[in-house]
């Protein structure tokens, strides 16, 4: 186990090997991915490697080998939900809107359907209205043969579910992409320098409330992007390249 220096207090960032663990970014506990239990690292017995995730005891890691893999449509004429995750700034939005150009696809941007939702006052909480209503429409246009992707935070398994159940309830394919930046300098100098193109209800947010976000990495992604090493149509073409299985 390889602590690295520092005095994090919070969750501790992990990169799980096979018979050990590296902490990343210092912190008391994990998070169990079953339970939501708070596991000290000192007590960290249970995780897996090819899911990137921990579990508070054995029937946790049990449990986690009975779910299901994701939903892959069985015929070519089953539409697909491609649900995006990542962090404000990351570039989501830019491959979003190449992937919907070229599949084709429809696209939901949560972000606008949240402005509309604050027009009248851009502090209120609406919680998850935005996402409920975006999985709402997902399933509709689904339901019409039609690709739908999702462009938002997606910043929880809470979320990241609601658009996988969206899928199964379209009967459709679901497809996780997770965006990440792994250059916080060039990560930062977006989120500094970008210009918001929404309406009324929305404020883009500042470095540290990007990097105060509680979002948590998706470690069961299908499709791991990282927008400091591919350009935004190399990552469409990732995205897209991934997806010609499901018409397999």
């Amino acid at each position: 186990m390889n602590i690295l220096e520092g005095n994090g207090r919070g969750e501790a960032k992990i990169r799980y090997l096979d018979a050990d663990f590296e902490v990343i970014m210092p912190g008391t506990h994990v998070l169990c991915a079953i339970t939501g239990r708070r596991i000290p690292l000192d007590e960290l017995r249970y995780w897996s490697v090819a899911r990137q995730e921990a579990y508070a005891d054995a029937p946790a890691a049990f449990e986690a080998e009975k779910r299901p893999e994701r939903c892959r449509p069985a015929r070519p004429d089953v539409a697909t939900l491609i649900a995006l995750a990542g962090l404000p700034g990351a570039g989501k939005t830019t491959i979003a809107r190449l992937v919907a150009q070229k599949r084709p696809a429809v696209f939901l941007r949560v972000d606008e359907i949240e402005a509309v939702l604050r027009a009248d006052d851009g502090h209120c909480n609406i919680g998850p209205l935005g996402y409920q209503i975006a999985a709402a429409l997902a399933v509709s246009n689904l339901k019409t043969g039609q690709d739908v992707i999702v462009d938002c935070v997606n910043p929880w398994p809470l979320t990241r579910s609601m658009f996988a159940e969206a899928a199964v309830c379209a009967v459709a394919g679901f497809l996780g992409v997770e965006i990440v930046c792994s250059d916080a300098g060039l990560h930062r100098a977006r989120i500094e320098t970008r210009v918001s193109d929404i309406g009324n209800g929305h404020s883009e947010p500042d470095w540290k409330a990007v990097i105060d976000r509680d979002y948590r990495p998706w470690r069961e992604a299908d499709v791991l992007v990282d927008t400091a090493e591919l350009s935004s149509e190399a990552a469409a073409g990732k995205i897209l390249t991934e997806l010609q299985p499901l018409l397999a």
